[in-house]
């Protein structure tokens, strides 16, 4: 496993589109609606495409032991989407 503040180049393609940048992993608390708010420790990736203004995109991910992604924060330009894990029922 990668330590927080390493770092790796995104190359990819998708149909006609080419996605480049870099990820960085960290670490940290996160608080979620997911058991009331608990802090809950969790590992982060975060993309970034290295360009500037309305073509800027950056997505961070927390990750939580046991759980799975738990949080995403997606920046477009000037659009911002927060997703946030509200209920998890582990499987068996």
């Amino acid at each position: 496993m990668k330590n927080a503040g390493e770092t790796w180049n995104w190359d990819s393609t998708n149909g006609n589109a080419t996605i480049k940048g870099t990820c960085t992993i960290g670490a940290g608390p996160v608080h979620v609606p997911y058991k009331n708010g608990v802090k809950l420790d969790a590992i982060t990736v975060t993309f970034s495409n290295n360009k500037t203004g309305a073509e800027r995109q950056e997505i961070t991910t927390w990750y939580v032991a046991n759980i799975g992604m738990v949080k995403q924060h997606v920046k477009a330009g000037n659009h911002e989407i927060v997703q946030e894990l509200v209920d998890f029922t582990q499987g068996k």
